[in-house]
């Protein structure tokens, strides 16, 4: 009888576990996704109101906003580069805008460069208020199921 308590109590928590693990995945993948937003805004600007070049940008900027976007201090010499990482990290759609973005920039002139900025940012913010609208429902359908698999399971061991 102690062993099915036990197995209980086991299904239980790893239910819970994995509704955890797929909020913690998504929050993150939120907050990456707002780091590059803020990333990019500031390329952006050094980029329309000084004409700075890519690698002196990244050069000069904070660490907090490196770190906000999943990149670290010493690996942000070539933007395209850091972009192709980036596209990783996000995945989906965001990746792509990502990786097309790596693929573009530095390589046209400067107002063309702003032009195709303000066009990604503004497709990732577009994507960001999509995932913030169905975060909240996908991590209550997972736990939701996690939970109900896990009594299901339970029931049937009784």
């Amino acid at each position: 009888m102690i062993l099915k308590w036990m197995g209980v109590c086991l299904l239980l928590c790893l239910a819970v576990a994995y509704s955890v693990a797929v909020w913690r995945r998504l929050h993150d993948l939120s907050l990456c996704q707002q780091g590059w937003i803020a990333l990019l805004e500031y390329v952006r600007s050094k980029i329309c109101c000084f004409g700075t070049p890519l690698q002196d940008i990244l050069a000069s900027a904070d660490e907090t906003l490196l770190a906000g976007a999943g990149i670290s201090k010493q690996g942000s010499e070539d933007f395209a580069m850091l972009c192709h990482l980036g596209s990783e990290q996000l995945g989906g759609e965001g990746g792509a805008l990502l990786r097309a973005l790596g693929d573009e920039i530095g390589t046209i002139w400067r107002t063309e460069q702003v032009e195709r900025l303000d066009y990604y940012i503004e497709a990732l913010r577009e994507q960001q208020t999509g995932l913030s609208s169905v975060l909240r429902d996908r991590v209550r359908l997972h736990a939701t199921l996690s939970v109900c698999g896990a009594l299901a399971v339970i029931l049937l061991i009784w």
